[in-house]
């Protein structure tokens, strides 16, 4: 039987004698105050005080995380200060809506807020109508609303729409079905997104990845008129016809089901409408789908923009794929548009409850 005086000690003689002292130490006020790096400013995100009670801020464009146990006060401590002052734009995950509730109309016009408003542009993206907020701050988003057919990223930016919406299984991000129904999914995106006229959003994606196929020719083998827009397998036969279309990424996806065996076609077709059935839900169809009020993503970093992103706690690991899907376009757009001058405020993108995510390449 081994005892707990049998266990070893410490480090043994000859690594303690060889090891560094510890240099890690807790900057005092003194200190802090000594280094501009700290100072309060109008571009750095506000993270503390010190004991003194002066304002604590950190000048860098690398991220910050804050790791603590629930109701240990990070919404209280870190995010509510930061979205009363912080001069640049903001994107927030807001689960629950209440950072929306609280500080939507601070950073908007700043109506019964002793001290005024921001006076930026405040979208709050609420499908569930979650957050106490004034109307005229909702907003929608479709996010193929902006993609052009001809631009030669359009095909990538297909590709990031479906990466965003198929989720993998953790350790499995490469495996056959959800590559597959990327594949899949991608070539649908292209085909509505490249449609002249009538709807182009992914819940009409949605709606022709559902169709039913074609009925059987009649007793007298007459098969109905083929119609691409209310059945499936003339819908693949349409994509298939037209293989220039959207750089041919529509036809590749309608080969690619249609080379496939019954049950493989069918289990690729069941992964793809799985990852998309949170478009069924009336609400995120709704503000999904919306052509009205809608941010402006490739403007965002620039400043004058407070986007919320919010969903019920109950919905989170069912519906996250909209923040998934939100987040990559708007890190598409902020790759895709030029520096922001050094002195002027960055983006500040506030993730709370980011596990909810999943992986994400992107980030």
């Amino acid at each position: 039987m081994i005892s707990f005086e049998d266990l070893p000690r410490g480090l043994p003689r000859e690594i303690s004698q060889k090891d560094s002292a510890p240099r890690a130490l807790w900057v005092p006020p003194e200190g802090l105050a000594q280094s501009e790096r700290w100072a309060p400013k109008p571009t750095a995100p506000l993270v503390g005080q010190d004991r003194n009670g002066e304002w604590i801020c950190l000048d860098d464009d690398r991220h910050l995380l804050t790791v603590a146990g629930s109701r240990a006060g990070k919404g209280v401590s870190v995010i509510l200060p930061n979205l009363a002052i912080y001069k640049g734009s903001v994107l927030v995950l807001d689960p629950k809506g209440e950072n929306a509730t609280l500080t939507a109309e601070r950073r908007g016009r700043g109506r019964g807020v002793p001290a005024g408003g921001l006076g930026q542009d405040v979208f709050v993206l609420d499908p569930f109508g979650w957050a106490n907020v004034d109307d005229e701050y909702r907003a929608g988003f479709n996010p193929l609303a902006d993609l052009d057919p001809a631009d030669p990223l359009f095909v990538d930016h297909c590709d990031s729409i479906a990466d965003a919406l198929v989720v993998s299984e953790q350790g499995k991000e490469n495996d056959h079905w959800s590559a597959n129904a990327r594949l899949v999914l991608r070539g649908f995106n292209a085909w509505v997104a490249s449609k002249p006229s009538g709807k182009r959003d992914l819940v009409e994606v949605s709606r022709l990845l559902h169709l039913p196929l074609s009925p059987p020719a009649d007793e007298n083998g007459k098969r109905p008129k083929p119609n691409p827009d209310a059945y499936f397998d003339d819908l693949l036969d349409a994509m298939l016809d037209d293989p220039d279309r959207a750089w041919g990424v529509t036809a590749a996806a309608a080969g690619a089901l249609l080379s496939m065996g019954h049950e493989e076609r069918g289990s690729v077709l069941s992964t793809v409408r799985q990852n998309i059935l949170f478009l069924s839900s009336p609400q995120m169809a709704k503000m999904l789908s919306d052509t009205g009020r809608e941010p402006d993503l490739k403007a965002w970093k620039f400043g004058g923009q407070s986007i919320y992103l919010c969903l019920p706690a109950g919905f989170l690991h069912t519906h996250a794929r909209f923040f998934r899907l939100f987040l990559n376009r708007m890190l598409a757009a902020v790759e895709a548009t030029p520096p922001v001058p050094r002195d002027d405020p960055k983006g500040l993108m506030i993730l709370d409850e980011i596990h909810v995510l999943g992986h994400m390449k992107a980030l």
